[in-house]
């Protein structure tokens, strides 16, 4: 009797990193951010770096607050048992397969010089267990498959971010701005002289470098003397209450054009600054996720020529997600939370986003628990033409699913608060549903999709050239994208089509060469609000330029009976592309920022290079190589983002530069 064949495999990895941080733009609060680093102690820092010109181009450096951790660890490993039976009705195959991933995060969010946003310590842990289980055979001109699939998977997602050194003196004078009102006994806004235990920005403007009181001066639009003249020239402390003329401090209206306006009232309600280390104590999301798929996959030749494939899925999904969330010492919400009749508090709720981020509004503290059941068929049915041995033909319709599920980060929870301008108007009106899970849920994804293409061999077999073209229509297209603190999930309704071309070619038993070329149009239909920007309609989707060209060519010679050394290069193209899709208003912007910022937002079109040159033996139990990626070193983006707490600043986390290594591989 066939015993049938098992096949074991494990594997294990770890990886401690020093990762991340991004280049910032120049935008409305780079001055603020200026500022505030140069006035940090014990020494000034650099607030943003995007200043570069012709003959000092700093585009790609990178500003951070030094002591804070840059942290990504990872650990993953996994094991898989795959078992082959012949049996008389078919070919029985059972893979089981487990891994886990355990990740600690620890970065600098603000991503500049100024301490105002940190992440302490984010452990996220993924275990998987999958069972799958199938059936093939051949039944006269039917080549049939059927089988299973079963998946158990827990995440668990624990977070703590808090607020920097720098974060209570960066909200005062966001909101000192904002108010346009001054003390004139004092020099100090409104809110300022109600803060009795954190006079930031008076500290600020008086007892630090002058570089500092410059920086935050040009932040700050002047109305009277003084800002102006010999008194930003001159010797500190400057005596802010000297100035004549209005008493206003009137903010650039470049810096926040959708803020009040107009002078508000006079506060009542005492703002305590915001505490350093004040944020999330550890938010906890735990997700469990149970699947079962039943699918079959059946080739019928209807002729020698012509075949038909037909494929069906059927997939049901249940879900079930915890989460445990505390938010402390971040007075600033609770103020701006107050209840309506507070008139301070509701002309300031304009600010809610900016001074009280998101992803530490105390408001949604709590316990939460929600489940989700999900189920739907999807499949496939093409038609393929062999018109000679060596040109095949085929056209085919599909639909692809995709189950919904949560976005574990509470900034997708919708306030219960209306906010106001500061003539009285409802700028916002608050959300009258408590919060929910639901709210940070993201449905199912669609995917119908129609291609035509053929399948071509010349030249004996020794050249292939294959071409399709595709039309999508995905409902629901579930996209991650990164806010600023964590990557979410958003869905939209996206029409993707193009066309793909690839060739190989085998010149002689040495050389591989392949090459292809794909063009693309992906935009997306409706617009998606993600809370720190908006992405909109009918534009490329981000990071997908319509061209890219590749191409690679590997060598291999024998070195003795039994192994061979080898070359490889490989090469990427890509055509002009933004890295991302975000709406980005730069109208009130300066011309310098306004460069600084599209310089970075979009690649021009470029290519990267990479190379290998090894030794291994002929059955590839042991190679050996020394690889370089990004050859020519290369400068481009690959992702761009709205940074939080930041109206209108932009950041990008660039491409790794050139990197040289040993690569010592081994199978056991």
């Amino acid at each position: 009797p066939n015993r049938g064949e098992t096949r074991f495999i494990a594997d294990y990895s770890q990886n401690n990193n020093i990762c991340c941080t991004a280049v910032h733009t120049l935008g409305r609060t780079s001055d603020l951010l200026n500022g505030l680093a140069e006035a940090a102690t014990p020494q000034p820092l650099v607030g943003v770096t995007n200043s570069g010109n012709a003959n000092n181009d700093t585009r790609y450096d990178a500003a951070f607050t030094p002591g804070r951790a840059f942290q990504d660890d990872v650990r993953d490993y996994g094991v898989s048992l795959e078992y082959n039976q012949a049996l008389e009705l078919g070919e029985f195959t059972s893979i089981s397969a487990f891994r886990s991933f355990d990740t600690i995060q620890s970065h600098d969010l603000d991503f500049s010089g100024a301490d105002i946003l940190y992440r302490d310590g984010k452990h996220d842990t993924q275990d998987v267990f999958t069972q799958e289980m199938r059936l093939q055979g051949v039944a006269g001109q039917l080549d049939w498959l059927g089988g299973a699939f079963l998946m158990h998977q827990k995440i668990s997602s624990t977070d703590t971010i808090k607020y920097g050194t720098q974060a209570d003196a960066y909200i005062d004078i966001l909101v000192s701005a904002t108010t346009q009102i001054v003390d004139p006994t004092t020099g100090l806004s409104a809110i300022g002289a109600y803060n009795t235990a954190h006079n930031t920005l008076r500290a600020m403007l008086t007892s630090h470098p002058l570089p500092a009181v410059q920086a935050v001066g040009n932040a700050l639009q002047p109305a009277n003397a003084m800002f102006t003249g010999t008194q930003l020239t001159g010797s500190l402390p400057v005596d802010i209450t000297a100035g004549t003329g209005n008493p206003y401090i009137v903010f650039d209206e470049m810096i926040f054009a959708s803020m009040p306006d107009r002078p508000l009232p006079v506060p009542t309600t005492n703002f305590t600054g915001s505490q350093t280390g004040g944020g999330q104590n550890a938010d906890r999301f735990d997700l469990e996720t149970r699947s079962l798929a039943l699918f079959t996959h059946n080739i019928f030749a209807l002729t020698p020529d012509d075949e038909i494939t037909a494929g069906l899925r059927y997939t049901r999904e249940e879900k079930k997600v915890d989460a445990d969330l505390n938010v402390t010492g971040v007075p600033i919400c609770d103020a701006l939370l107050a209840p309506d009749g507070d008139q301070l508090a509701q002309s300031l709720r304009v600010l809610l986003p900016v001074a009280c981020n998101p992803i530490l509004n105390p408001e949604f503290n709590g316990v939460y628990h929600d489940t989700d059941t999900s189920e739907a068929f999807s499949g496939t049915l093409r038609y393929a033409k062999h018109l000679s041995d060596d040109l095949m033909v085929y056209a085919g319709i599909a639909r692809g699913y995709k189950s919904g599920s949560y976005n574990l980060q509470r900034s997708g929870f919708a306030t219960s608060v209306t906010s106001y301008d500061a003539a009285g108007n409802v700028q916002q009106a608050g959300n009258t549903k408590p919060a929910h899970l639901r709210d940070l849920a993201f449905d199912e994804e669609t995917n119908d999709n129609i291609e035509l293409g053929f399948k071509s061999s010349w030249m004996d077999g020794t050249l292939t050239l294959n071409g399709t073209s595709f039309y999508q229509e995905i409902d629901g297209y579930q996209e991650s994208v990164f806010n600023g603190v964590n990557y979410i999930v958003i869905g939209s309704d996206v029409i993707s089509q193009g066309v793909e071309l690839d060739v190989r070619a085998l010149p002689n038993e040495n050389w591989a060469i392949s090459g292809g070329m794909v063009y693309l149009s992906a935009e997306r239909q409706n617009a998606v609000d993600i809370g720190t920007t908006v992405l909109p309609a009918d534009v490329q989707l981000g990071n997908a330029p319509e061209y890219v060209v590749s191409a690679q060519a590997t060598y291999h010679e024998l070195v003795g009976a039994n192994s061979e050394w080898f070359a490889h290069l490989n090469m990427r193209w890509n055509d002009k592309a933004a890295i991302t899709s975000a709406a980005v208003d730069t109208s009130t912007l300066s011309a310098e920022q306004a460069r600084a910022i599209n310089d970075v937002l979009v690649n021009d079109s470029f290519a990267t290079f990479n190379g290998r040159l090894g030794m291994r033996d002929l059955s590839e139990t042991w190679t050996m190589s020394l690889l370089v990626n990004n050859i020519l070193d290369e400068k481009y983006n690959v992702l761009a983002f709205a940074v939080p707490s930041q109206p209108g600043q932009f950041a990008v986390f660039s491409a790794p530069p050139r990197t040289i290594g040993l690569e010592l591989a081994m199978k056991f």
